[in-house]
């Protein structure tokens, strides 16, 4: 898109078009997980209605992975059984994708 400036210009006019906002967002400050850090199991509470719940390790490899519902909008999840280290918890609903890390000390 030209732009008429009366000094010079060396830069990018970006002209963002198409993204939806509104009180259907859906994001990271949506929904919670604690404690974090946490030791034997965590809580996630504030997910959506509908779409997929998956916990990874930082290599890729799925841990957990779970459909949301609207019955179950809070979730409690034990890490006994996990190393040590940082995980990735994603919830994806309606084509939106957010992600929190998740820090698992024994």
């Amino acid at each position: 898109v030209p732009v008429a400036q009366p000094y010079e210009f060396s830069g990018y006019v970006l002209d963002v078009v198409g993204i939806p906002f509104g009180l259907d967002d859906f994001s990271a400050d949506t929904w919670n997980v604690y404690p974090n850090p946490t030791s034997d199991y965590f809580n996630i509470t504030g997910l959506p209605q509908t779409g997929t719940l998956l916990i990874s390790d930082l290599s890729g490899r799925t841990l957990t992975q779970l459909q949301l519902n609207s019955v179950a909008t809070n979730t409690r999840i034990e890490t006994t059984q996990w190393a040590d280290g940082m995980y990735v918890v994603q919830v994806q609903s309606k084509g939106v994708r957010s992600i929190q890390k998740l820090l698992i000390q024994h």
